[in-house]
């Protein structure tokens, strides 16, 4: 009798524990977010917890916030969840919203690492140093130059420097998807497309500018030419603003100045548009070979380097 009724306890308490874990445990096992509208009841809102897979029940969701007083106070806005998703998680999250509240960052086509740090902690978002911790360097190895999509996005107020880079390079690996199939078949690899977009976004604006650019150095490049593009040397040194550089900036010894190195430098300098992307994969083939920006941002072709340095002499000097 008495082994019976243990087995009979121990069945009930597997019962209990499995149906503990059930109802406070999600369907979710990834970062969850959800939005919560204004005058959302708790049941409301529960209903839409339960239909999105948050929660598994209404009635627990429901008597849990009435335990803890937050049925009463639910704010508006949107909230996130990182995993394991619980209901007391869930929960936790609508009693502070002050932890959920967003705001909105712009990043602009052509920032590198460096202008992005910069503004994410003039912005007061993260530090610089948190931001480089995970983005990486400039002219490091393996860092995330490149691949952090230039974008409005909105981000909660106290996101994390890996957050938002997730964020970012995430949007990036969408804006690629549907040209991944023409960076396959394409003479450069994947990152080399990259690479040359960006230094395509630095030197030059506008569809056709940037497809005939893009078009100049490819042939550079298959003909084992220099790019002597002042982009890259401006990367290398670090400075800011104009992509103009001195004599003694492209004297400089790296593997990233384009003047003293054929071929590509060894990743990004910038993050370039998705149109700078496609002016590389589609670049439009001229009879160009070289070419200069002018102080009002007009672009000069030349089809010999005695024309270049006419070009030169008039426009720049």
């Amino acid at each position: 009798m008495r082994r019976h009724l243990f087995i009979l306890l121990a069945f009930l308490t597997i019962i209990f524990l499995w149906l503990g874990w059930y109802f406070f445990s999600s369907a979710k096992k990834e970062t969850t977010t959800f939005t919560v509208q204004p005058g959302a009841s708790a049941y409301s809102l529960g209903k839409e917890l339960r239909e999105s897979g948050i929660v598994r029940s209404v009635w627990l969701f429901r008597a849990i916030a009435s335990l803890k007083g937050i049925d009463t106070m639910i704010q508006s806005g949107t909230y996130e969840v990182e995993p394991p998703v619980t209901l007391l998680r869930v929960l936790d999250a609508l009693a502070h919203p002050e932890n959920n509240q967003e705001r909105t960052i712009t990043i602009i086509p052509g920032w590198d690492l460096r202008d992005i740090a910069e503004y994410l902690e003039t912005q007061q978002v993260v530090s610089s140093t948190e931001f480089f911790r995970v983005a990486g360097e400039p002219l490091s190895a393996d860092n995330k130059e490149g691949y952090l999509a230039p974008e409005t996005y909105r981000i909660f107020a106290n996101a994390s420097a890996e957050e938002i880079v997730k964020k970012l390079t995430d949007e990036r690996m969408k804006q690629l998807a549907p040209l991944n199939e023409a960076m396959e078949q394409f003479d450069l690899k994947p990152k080399e497309v990259i690479t040359l977009a960006s230094i395509v976004e630095r030197e030059v604006t506008g569809k056709t500018d940037r497809a005939m650019i893009a078009d100049i150095f490819l042939r550079r490049l298959k003909n084992s030419w220099a790019l002597q593009a002042d982009s890259t040397v401006h990367y290398m040194v670090g400075k800011r603003g104009t992509v103009f550089t001195t004599r003694e900036d492209r004297e400089s010894e790296s593997l990233w100045n384009t003047y003293k190195y054929p071929g590509l430098p060894p990743g990004p300098i910038c993050n370039p548009s998705v149109e700078s992307i496609e002016a590389v994969l589609n670049h439009a083939e001229n009879n160009f070979w070289y070419f200069l920006t002018t102080p009002d941002g007009e672009v000069k072709y030349a089809r010999t380097l005695e024309e270049h340095n006419e070009n030169v002499a008039r426009w720049l000097r």
